[in-house]
């Protein structure tokens, strides 16, 4: 569904804006979101800039020069503080002519009071005859409810006291002419109500009735409503109202009242200075808001910002508990690593030690051999020993000088434990010996041998396998 324009008989949804100024229905309106594009414009901005809404929505303030854009926005958006904001700015038309204008800014809220942008004003000049009645808008056609009561209304304040709006004589009829504050007296949620200086009403618009159960208007401007402004503009005497300026406003109170029905409520009030009248005092506009609606708000915003903080608060001391055990983790694992590198140092200097003694053993078992035994087996080979004897011989000088390698353990150490003639066998193949010279010197049969070899292989675990057994059993049993 395509999204309606402001028009100047249709509904706004602007809360509360400060300042507000004597032509406004005359004025160009537009609504920026909070990221600074365009949401909505007006009939009348339609017509003075030449852009429909459906052609500037979404696009950052095309009625502002370039030059000027971010300097224009950014002093604008001071209205979402608090405070309305009104500014000189030369104003871009579609066809390019540069318009000379005043621009007032104020926060710009929908229904429930949520500020959702920020509603700009453009006046390109001021204009006589601007304050206009509202009545055609105030008095539709409406089943009758009963006339605004004059019983008691309870003024604001911290600590509100309760005040019978005085009844005057009617000292002015309103102005009218063919429209009038028309976005803020069209808006469903706003109240508001045109005084003059004495505190009596000269308009009011249809919420404003509707809050207190009245249509009745006539009855509302026989009532003193000076009580909805400060004690201080209270105060002010007309010599002092000439010299105020026409920007001046004050912000939210909360005051009190008793409709006509006997309910009692709470509102915001807040307002400004319009322009001078006829006779050159200023009139007053006053806005109220319902303010169960913001104290409601305000209220589920503290349970949520409390509930935000409550987690904030265990998030974070969870996070101090992690932090700390990883930290006693990181030192723990330090510490660790600390004890490792020294059990590896010690290691190294075990292995190291190991190595020089298994050298030094080395050392002195071939230095014996040599001058004990290798003289004897040397003799030995003298005698002229059969060849059988040669080759037992040979064997035990190789035994003798490979005494110190892991050939014992490691066949014995073997899943499948290699017999004591296995062994032998294995030994012989070891210095190299082939089946026949092993046959001769063990005294067995060629084809005995020939089986040891192959039960050895099958417990060595190569039966099935393309290796040489001399090469294993050198490279693998006699390291």
């Amino acid at each position: 569904m395509p999204r309606k324009r402001i028009s100047k008989r249709q509904s706004t949804e602007v809360r509360k804006g400060g300042d507000a100024d004597e032509s406004s229905l005359r004025d160009s309106m537009v609504v920026h979101g909070k990221d600074g594009k365009i949401i909505r414009v007006n009939d009348r901005f339609e017509d003075v800039f030449g852009w429909t809404e459906d052609e500037i929505r979404g696009k950052p303030a095309q009625y502002l020069p370039k030059a000027d854009k971010d300097r224009v926005m950014r002093t604008l958006k001071e209205a979402l503080k608090g405070k309305p904001v009104q500014m000189e700015i030369k104003a871009l038309t579609r066809d390019g002519r540069l318009l000379e204008a005043i621009a007032t800014a104020s926060a710009f809220r929908n229904a429930a009071g949520r500020e959702v942008g920020l509603l700009v004003s453009i006046r390109e000049a001021p204009a006589e005859g601007w304050l206009t009645t509202a009545a055609s808008r105030t008095s539709g056609s409406r089943e009758a409810r009963p006339a605004l009561s004059r019983k008691k209304v309870v003024s604001a304040g911290r600590t509100p006291e309760k005040v019978r709006p005085e009844t005057k004589k009617k000292e002015e009829a309103p102005p009218r002419t063919e429209d009038t504050m028309g976005v803020l007296f069209d808006n469903p949620t706003i109240g508001v109500l045109i005084l003059n200086l004495k505190g009596s009403l000269i308009e009011a618009n249809k919420r404003f009735l509707d809050m207190f159960d009245s249509t009745d208007t006539q009855s509302a401007r026989a009532a003193d409503w000076s009580f909805l402004l400060p004690s201080e503009w209270r105060a002010w005497k007309p010599v002092q109202w000439k010299s105020i300026g026409a920007r001046t406003f004050f912000a939210d109170r909360e005051v009190q009242f008793e409709s006509a029905t006997g309910k009692v409520a709470s509102y915001l009030v807040s307002g400004g200075i319009l322009r001078k009248s006829a006779k050159g005092d200023p009139y007053l506009y006053v806005q109220v808001v319902d303010a169960t609606v913001v104290k409601k708000e305000d209220t589920e915003q503290r349970k949520s910002r409390k509930r935000l903080e409550a987690q904030l608060t265990h998030a974070k001391e969870q996070l101090k508990s992690q932090t700390q055990d990883l930290d006693k983790a990181k030192k723990q694992l330090a510490r660790r690593r600390q004890d490792l590198v020294r059990v590896n140092d010690a290691l190294k200097v075990l292995i190291k030690d190991f190595q020089e003694q298994k050298q030094d053993l080395e050392k002195r078992i071939i230095y014996n051999f040599q001058l004990t035994v290798e003289p004897v087996i040397e003799q030995l080979k003298s005698l002229g020993l059969t060849q059988a004897q040669s080759l037992l011989v040979d064997t035990l000088d190789f035994s003798i000088r490979h005494i110190t390698s892991y050939f014992g353990i490691n066949v014995s150490t073997r899943e499948g434990k290699l017999s004591q003639r296995e062994v032998q066998i294995c030994q012989l193949i070891s210095q190299g010996r082939n089946s026949r010279e092993i046959a001769q010197a063990t005294g067995l049969k060629y084809q005995t041998v020939i089986v040891h070899r192959k039960n050895i292989r099958k417990k060595l675990g190569i039966k099935k396998v393309k290796a040489n057994l001399a090469t294993f059993v050198k490279e693998r049993l006699s390291l």
